[in-house]
């Protein structure tokens, strides 16, 4: 483990001037590891989304403040799960100077150092809820087409298998999906007309699908931090397109008040809480709605296309849309890599209530994160 945790560095050269973009658990682990691994690095502090201030003991800057820094530095490592958006964000700024760690081993880093359980790691906890799970785990399995519960088996067993896990993230380019075509693959993309998009950070997913569906006619974005995460150029993009509209709600199996935290890397993690008073810089009220209620209210008649990556949120979701997914038999791309029970629990969910459903494995990052279920109706295959 030490070795691989080293090569993530060995190709930056003495004496660069850094900072790490991310400031969760993976921006902790990078610096812990220039820290040890790298003195000659010189760390110079973090990147965040949205906040400047300071973590861990250094500067953090919001990221709009990083042109002005442009002599400043000489690489940007980028150390979050949610690399796509982070480099969009860059890109948007003509920033090309960084380069993207692993964050399954960052993930193993920070366990070492802090000696914490995380659901995402190899553990004991997790193997304890495979066996109470198997046989759940087997009927889902064989939802799938052989290449793809090939797939499967790996994501389930690099949660308790420690061998395992590091042999994925070794390899998983060979089964790995274009990243570009996340939430894409395997849609019948021209029978797509009207989008739920939930979990629509700035916007960008929402822009991409109107690319996309050449069809498209109506898209539905939810986003409880919108107010915080919208920037341009998707924000000016949106407002002048009327067939785009973003609600600041979440999506939920019930209309409730909960708390969510701001994670600072572009994601957000609902706390299923009701009536928060304090509320600091990083946790805020929010309002959750469901989709079948959205729907009904709204009067929409079809509903095409669903897409969740909602940190973990999914699974209550869903079962706010029961009525929607039978009745409307859209088509979903659903992410399933937040917690292990969600590898099994949102597509045994899913397969018992959808009729008539093939159901596809999409896998577009290293290790655990961006694992996505895509569920299409027969008709359309």
């Amino acid at each position: 483990m030490k070795k691989n945790m080293y090569e993530i560095f060995k190709n930056i050269p003495k004496n660069t001037r850094v900072y790490i973009y991310g400031t969760g658990k993976e921006g902790y682990a990078a610096s812990l590891l220039i820290q040890h691994q790298r003195k000659d690095i010189s760390f110079l502090g973090y990147i965040n989304s949205f906040n400047s201030g300071e973590y861990a003991g250094f500067p953090v800057m919001a990221v709009f403040d990083l042109p002005e820094k442009v002599d400043a530095y000489d690489l940007i490592l980028i150390a979050s799960p949610y690399t796509y958006e982070i480099a969009k964000t860059l890109n948007s700024f003509k920033i090309e100077n960084y380069i993207i760690l692993d964050c399954s081993i960052l993930s193993q880093l920070y366990h070492h150092f802090k000696t914490a359980t995380s659901v995402g790691l190899p553990s004991q906890e997790n193997y304890e809820k495979y066996i109470d799970n198997k046989e759940k785990i087997e009927k889902v399995m064989n939802i799938f087409t052989e290449s793809d519960r090939k797939l499967y088996e790996k994501l389930i067993l690099q949660r308790f298998d420690k061998n395992r896990f590091q042999s994925i993230n070794i390899n998983y380019f060979k089964f790995a999906g274009n990243v570009i075509n996340q939430y894409l693959d395997y849609l019948c993309h021209k029978k797509i007309e009207r989008v739920i998009d939930g979990g629509a950070y700035d916007g960008l997913t929402s822009v991409m699908f109107y690319n996309h569906f050449t069809n498209i006619k109506e898209i539905y974005g939810f986003e409880p931090l919108y107010h915080i995460f919208k920037k341009d150029p998707y924000k000016t993009f949106i407002e002048r397109n009327e067939k785009i509209k973003i609600f600041s709600e979440g999506l939920w199996n019930r209309n409730d008040i909960l708390k969510i935290r701001d994670n600072g890397d572009g994601s957000s993690f609902i706390d299923e809480c009701s009536g928060i008073n304090q509320i600091d810089n990083f946790y805020y009220k929010v309002n959750t709605t469901t989709i079948d209620r959205f729907v009904l209210k709204n009067k929409i008649k079809k509903i095409d296309f669903i897409k969740m990556d909602i940190e973990g949120a999914e699974l209550m979701a869903l079962k706010g849309a029961i009525e929607t997914l039978i009745d409307h038999r859209p088509q979903l791309a659903i992410s399933i890599y937040h917690s292990f029970e969600d590898l099994f629990e949102i597509p045994f969910f899913l397969e018992d209530i959808l009729k008539r459903y093939s159901y596809r494995l999409g896998k577009y990052e290293p290790g655990i994160w961006d694992s996505v279920l895509y569920c299409i109706p027969n008709e359309l295959t």
